[in-house]
């Protein structure tokens, strides 16, 4: 795993602030949520180096990399990415990445369910899935186009699958069932897959 890919928090916890605190271990027990999910794959596997590349990607907590984590409000999704540029010059400045979670929104909706989903393995794959985004690049670290939306949420929502699928776990976001027959499972898991990609880049790109 790449040592260098480590994360920080966005803010510093006011003395005594609780909820700032177990925020940010719901996110510390997330990453391990996500590890458990990726040791229940062969190693080696496809599945299990994807996973394992996130972990690379946010890597150890408090060592300066130019990721942010961070909590609030997420413009009414249950996260979101943004990309902002180090130093003077933009063409040539460095890049930081923050992913904002917002838990009430992440909880909402799994509180509406009434299913089996369990929440904190939902927002496992949600960090997952914006680990994941992590690997978009370009200069501002966004698609320019539909078909490069469409793409990177693919991608995101199938790493966001393999969480559910590594612990066997129903996703709320119809990614994974475990009442799904053996002989479909994989076929039912990528057209959840493909929905979800396709209804997150419609919204982006303001398509109906």
């Amino acid at each position: 795993m790449d040592p260098t890919g480590l994360y920080e928090w966005a803010a510093t916890c006011a003395s005594g602030d609780e909820q700032c605190e177990q925020n940010r271990q719901r996110f510390r027990d997330a990453l391990t949520t996500v590890r458990t999910a990726a040791e229940q794959y062969q190693e080696g596997s496809e599945e299990r180096v994807k996973l394992e590349g996130i972990l690379a990607k946010y890597g150890k907590e408090g060592k300066k990399n130019r990721v942010f984590i961070s909590f609030g409000d997420a413009g009414g999704s249950p996260a979101q990415e943004s990309t902002s540029v180090l130093g003077k010059f933009v063409l040539f400045g460095a890049r930081a990445r923050t992913i904002t979670f917002d838990l009430g929104v992440i909880d909402k909706s799994i509180e509406n369910r009434n299913d089996d989903s369990k929440p904190s393995i939902e927002f496992a794959g949600l960090v997952a899935h914006e680990g994941s985004h992590l690997f978009d690049k370009n200069l501002f670290g966004n698609p320019v186009s539909y078909a490069g939306s469409l793409n990177t949420e693919r991608t995101a929502f199938s790493a966001q699958s393999l969480v559910n699928k590594g612990l066997n776990a129903l996703s709320e976001w119809g990614l994974w069932n475990p009442s799904w027959a053996e002989a479909d499972r994989d076929k039912l898991r990528q057209a959840g897959v493909e929905h979800e990609a396709k209804r997150d880049a419609d919204r982006i790109w303001g398509k109906k």
